[in-house]
């Protein structure tokens, strides 16, 4: 009796499909480890060690970070070299600046800096150097985008369609660092509150590092032509519901 081949030996697609979702899989289940090894500390005191917190400068969870920073780095490096377009190296270069900021504090430091120069008084509960990181991240945002415009003029029409779709994960990252960061620092909430607004935050950048990392991954190994469009979805669901 002949048996049937496999779905991956019949479609290689198949098999870099379930790669990749193998791959976000680990990632989320990481992430999630660290949320709740977070909140066991938070309500937990026998868990002292600060570096299991998902909040704190150099924790275990931030080294992770750094860590999806780098690989989407080097995936899209390799997505550059494989397609031999230097768009992706675009993309690389936004990334390869977060892993920078992350690891230096580019952002607090000059932030820090810029609001000793700033002579208005802080409004909403805000801090003269939240204005101030917010503006070099505005600036830093402008010039690096900037780079990526130039790279979507001129780019193939799958390399526009990779763009938009990383423009929407990057969406939901800057909602999550920016918008709740915000929020976050204005209502000044007690410790329960603290815990969900940080879990939101923290751990919702966490989870958006995660989807673009698995979102580049899957591109990589499936085929820039090939892989599903988020944005493209998206629009064409909102243009059906809004007609």
């Amino acid at each position: 009796m002949m048996l049937n081949p496999a779905p991956a030996a019949k479609n290689p697609a198949y098999f870099h499909t379930q790669s990749a979702s193998l791959v976000l899989m680990l990632l989320l289940c990481a992430d999630l480890i660290f949320l709740v090894l977070h909140s066991i500390r938070i309500y937990m005191p026998f868990l002292e060690n600060s570096l299991f917190s998902i909040d704190v400068d150099g924790s275990y969870s931030e080294l992770y970070q750094y860590l999806k920073w780098l690989w989407i780095t080097l995936l899209f490096t390799g997505l550059s070299k494989s397609k031999g377009s230097l768009g992706y190296c675009s993309w690389a270069l936004v990334f390869a600046f977060m892993l920078c900021d992350d690891i230096f504090r580019i952002h607090e430091k000059a932030g820090y800096g810029l609001a000793k120069s700033l002579s208005f008084a802080p409004a909403l509960g805000f801090r003269m150097q939240d204005f101030g990181e917010l503006a070099v991240w505005c600036a830093a945002g402008l010039i690096l985008f900037l780079t990526v415009a130039l790279a979507y003029k001129t780019g193939t029409p799958a390399f526009r369609r990779i763009s938009r779709d990383i423009v929407l994960l990057l969406s939901g990252l800057f909602f999550f660092g920016v918008v709740v960061d915000m929020a976050h620092i204005a209502l000044h909430p007690g410790r329960s509150a603290d815990l969900v607004l940080t879990l939101l935050e923290d751990g919702g950048e966490m989870i958006m590092a995660s989807l673009i990392l698995w979102y580049v991954f899957l591109r990589l190994v499936h085929g820039e032509n090939q892989a599903f469009s988020f944005f493209d979805e998206w629009y064409s669901r909102f243009r059906r519901h809004s007609a």
